[in-house]
């Protein structure tokens, strides 16, 4: 008798609020949960983002492109959400150029999504877009200049050459992928980002955890609240200029912060020459 057949990698589904999705059947997650991968991408990542508005801003005469990181490309939604709001400013007047550098180590799920565009609408008109970028690692449209960086977002970021104005992050959960949550990541990932004195750049992600907070403090960055999505009551936003933040982090979070038992960054162990309660409960946000 031979054994049962294991089960796909991946398999379209429909979440608990009607939204089609995908499931990764290793990890056990079903993407952007329960609100589906296109709302979610909208909400989270251009609307709370202002992406539209920025594109409006003037730029410094050394910056040609707003510069977009897509960390984890995984179906394309994100990237799909911010081509999408940026082609429809372009033909409202804006004279920005974009800039969007996609990470990904793993690009099955981008196959998968490709063969399944049926399944979801909102993506078709970039269909061939995605083919070309997986292809060639590169895909240039009108005022467009998008790239593939394919491998670890941890050796990838230290070796980028673009400076990013805006973070979409959103890999794995820390559960299944620590390393992408870590101190040493939102370290190098900082030093990849436009200071406040060259436009400022802001990062979002789903996540609310303590831990990921504090790494993101420890690693320079200014931390606030951000909007709920899905089941979620609260994301995060972070940025390299205290005045983009919508709702900084303040000290009564502090004060939660050091009672938490999830207070340090996941890799702190690995630092053990690092104060990382003194960088927290120091950093200039909460002077």
């Amino acid at each position: 008798m031979s054994p049962p057949a294991a089960p796909p990698l991946f398999e379209i589904v429909k979440t608990t609020l009607g939204a089609t999705s995908i499931r990764n059947n290793v990890v056990n997650e079903i993407m952007h949960n329960p609100v589906g991968p296109w709302k979610e991408a909208n909400i989270l990542y251009v609307d709370q983002t202002q992406f539209r508005r920025r594109l409006w801003e003037p730029f410094s005469s050394q910056q040609r492109f707003f510069t977009v990181f897509d960390v984890g490309l995984g179906a394309g939604a994100n990237a799909a959400a911010i081509l999408t709001a940026f082609q429809e400013e372009k033909a409202k007047g804006c004279k920005a150029s974009l800039c969007l550098v996609s990470f990904e180590i793993d690009l099955r799920l981008m196959k998968f999504t490709l063969k399944h565009l049926d399944h979801f609408p909102e993506l078709i008109p970039f269909g061939e877009a995605f083919s070309t970028l997986l292809e060639k690692h590169h895909w240039q449209g009108p005022d467009i200049e998008w790239y593939l960086r394919k491998g670890s977002f941890t050796d990838k970021i230290a070796l980028e050459s673009h400076l990013a104005n805006l973070v979409l992050y959103d890999a794995y959960s820390p559960k299944k992928n620590p390393e992408m949550w870590s101190y040493k990541t939102f370290r190098d990932l900082y030093q990849k980002c436009r200071k406040e004195n060259e436009g400022a750049c802001s990062l979002y992600t789903y996540s609310r955890s303590t831990s990921i907070r504090s790494a993101l403090l420890a690693a320079g960055f200014f931390v606030g609240q951000g909007i709920a999505t899905g089941q979620k009551d609260e994301t995060t936003e972070a940025a390299t200029s205290l005045a983009t933040l919508s709702h900084p982090l303040s000290t009564p979070w502090l004060g939660r912060w050091q009672r938490s038992s999830n207070a340090l960054p996941i890799d702190y162990e690995e630092f053990p020459d690092v104060d990382f309660s003194r960088l927290v409960t120091e950093h200039p946000q909460f002077s």
